[in-house]
């Protein structure tokens, strides 16, 4: 299966206008702009998935710094590769809580760090998802749900061995 683009770029779309809608501050790296020094919907960025339940290293959270990662978190994988397999149109909407344990004048990640700053942004989150809800149902997605089958049935490993064997 193509995990070139994980996410369905239509439904990237959709979340980051439903962001706009409710007049939040998008950011996008590539426009050229300074990021923002507050809180805002970044357009993209790159995760990196540790195994949980544990937060990292300290070493590992200079390395996948040094590598220009921008978040690490514990879910995601499995999650987009199943959707991409199943043909879904994924895309992921993350919630920043804290520098993991990479910055020396911040606290480091603790469970209870995560849970307060998470309960800070789930309210707007919350408004988020029921936006793009209301854009998706709003949306014609014949083309993207055709072009996902595609991708599926011609990634499919099995029937490509089968071609190679019945020859």
């Amino acid at each position: 299966m193509p995990m070139a683009d994980p996410f369905c770029e239509e439904t990237r779309q959709v979340v980051i206008q439903a962001a706009k809608n409710l007049s939040f501050d998008v950011y996008d790296r590539d426009s050229g702009e300074p990021e923002p020094k507050h809180p805002c919907v970044h357009t993209k960025g790159s995760l990196v998935t540790i195994n949980g339940p544990r937060f990292s290293t300290r070493f590992e959270s200079k390395v996948f710094r040094s590598w220009g990662l921008d978040l690490v978190g514990m879910t995601l994988v499995p999650e987009v590769s199943l959707a991409r397999e199943a043909g879904l149109s994924y895309a992921s909407l993350a919630i920043v809580t804290d520098y993991d344990c990479w910055k020396a004048d911040e606290a480091h990640v603790s469970v209870d760090i995560v849970l307060r700053e998470f309960a800070k942004s789930i309210d707007k989150v919350k408004k988020v998802v029921l936006e793009a809800v209301r854009l998706i149902g709003a949306r014609d997605w014949t083309k993207t749900i055709e072009a996902n089958q595609l991708l599926v049935q011609n990634s499919r490993q099995d029937l490509a061995h089968a071609k190679d064997t019945d020859k």
